[in-house]
């Protein structure tokens, strides 16, 4: 005998298992009796509970998202493809800047609460900004935990990397990319050849090519546990900019010092997970490729002249090279610099008009025509020789001038951002990865890079 129970009996009774949620009772039945369309409706209302609903526009008092930063108020919202592409102006820098921090919220808040939601919606609150987010829809809360941050943040860290602002850059489409090498400027040769006859004055065939393979540059950064929903935004903040510029440093470094010789130019101290390891960098290459090289002991402008002139025919365009000098030379040496006869370059002799003194203006734009750029990333502790050895003096620094068309980096689009729980420690952990790689596009043997050693402290 068939025993018919109504649907609101059970509810009623499945109900009780539920804390009294007659929803959730209503939605365990209709998947148990396989109806789809009730099984949507139902999950939409639970899911509609947890809505952070939008106030976005002038409609709602204008809030401006200016938690650490100087933004405009914003007045729409971007998809998660349009997150991800090249800001096109303020407004979207400062939503892809948003989204950058509210995904960072919503990942400690999963790690200390299990709970994205929580952090997502509190972030928002704090900076007078709020979406509608829920774990159901497509445009919930399921993006604020996606795996690559916005462009806006790819750009700020590029943007705070001095030395890989230098150098020209390409997206890599994959993890490796290979491209024809290349051996200076293209061939250029007089057509001679009658009609139809065959051409023969350019036979030589560029089989060279050079491979870029994404290497892994990860910051991180250690929080405790003991976060509150009131700190939630200001972390989330402080997260993005504290990451960005530690791996806006390590790529600098990196461009500097790479080399992956074991051991490193540096010595065994440059261990196998240090960013020095990704790439061969400046100052070895020039170490692999002395030509250019000069003693910079006696610090004077036909020193540097002659650096400029070792690197022959990569030196055609001032334009093209770009000299890198450590803050110590910079300021102790550099707006001093005198010549063989102990005359000053730049300072003006009493009582003579010859232009801005730099020391009081502050401005050195170019020597010799190259454009200077000054890194407080050199090492100041290198031996005479140009690298570190502990058996050798340890109190020098050293001058870098490069060819920028013959470097080219390639950058790997994203940078995914995730966090872990310690239990031991009771520390939240936020990992932060770049991927990209540098590379020399001329042969192995090329002059392109000049290094001045032996520069006292």
């Amino acid at each position: 005998m068939n025993i018919s129970i109504p649907k609101t009996d059970l509810v009623e009774r499945l109900a009780e298992q539920y804390d009294g949620d007659t929803e959730r009772a209503e939605l365990a039945i209709s998947k148990a009796y396989g109806d789809k369309k009730e099984t949507e409706r139902l999950e939409r209302l639970i899911a509609e509970r947890g809505v952070v609903r939008p106030a976005i526009g002038s409609e709602h008092g204008s809030p401006s998202a200016t938690l650490c930063y100087d933004a405009p108020t914003i007045t729409k919202w971007l998809s998660p493809a349009q997150v991800q592409r090249a800001p096109r102006d303020a407004e979207e820098r400062a939503i892809q800047r948003v989204w950058d921090e509210c995904q960072i919220a919503a990942k400690l808040s999963a790690a200390r609460w299990n709970d994205p939601l929580r952090g997502a919606r509190c972030y928002l609150e704090q900076i007078g900004q709020t979406k509608a987010i829920d774990s159901y829809t497509s445009t919930g809360a399921s993006e604020w935990v996606a795996s690559v941050t916005s462009a806006d943040f790819l750009t700020t860290v590029q943007a705070r990397a001095k030395l890989a602002g230098l150098i020209p850059q390409f997206t890599m489409g994959a993890k490796v990319v290979t491209l024809p090498g290349s051996s200076g400027r293209a061939d250029c040769y007089l057509v001679t050849g009658a009609e139809n006859s065959n051409i023969t004055e350019d036979a030589s065939v560029l089989s060279r090519s050079v491979v870029w393979q994404a290497n892994d540059l990860a910051a991180r950064m250690d929080w405790s546990q003991n976060l509150e929903d009131d700190s939630i935004a200001l972390v989330a903040a402080e997260v993005r900019n504290a990451l960005a510029y530690s791996l806006a440093y390590n790529i600098d470094r990196a461009i500097l010092d790479g080399d992956t010789s074991s051991p490193h130019m540096d010595g065994a101290a440059i261990q196998s997970t240090d960013p020095r390891r990704a790439w061969i960098g400046l100052r070895k290459w020039a170490l692999t490729n002395t030509g250019a090289n000069q003693d910079l002991g006696t610090f004077t402008v036909e020193a540097l002249g002659a650096m400029v002139s070792g690197l022959g025919d990569y030196a055609e365009d001032l334009s093209e090279l770009c000299w890198v000098f450590p803050t110590t030379t910079y300021f102790g040496s550099l707006m001093s610099l005198k010549d063989s006869n102990n005359n000053p370059v730049w300072l003006p002799a009493a009582g003579a008009d010859t232009g801005p003194n730099p020391v009081v203006s502050g401005q050195i734009g170019t020597l010799f025509g190259i454009p200077v750029v000054v890194s407080g990333i050199i090492r100041t502790d290198l031996s005479q020789y140009g690298y570190y050895n502990s058996d050798y003096e340890q109190n020098n620094t050293c001058v870098l001038l490069f060819h920028r068309p013959s470097w080219r980096m390639g950058i790997r689009k994203g940078i995914t951002i995730e966090v872990d729980k310690s239990i031991t420690s009771q520390t939240l952990t936020c990992v932060a990865t770049w991927r990209g790689d540098l590379r020399c596009t001329q042969p192995s043997s090329a002059v392109c890079v000049s290094l001045g050693y032996n520069k006292a402290v």
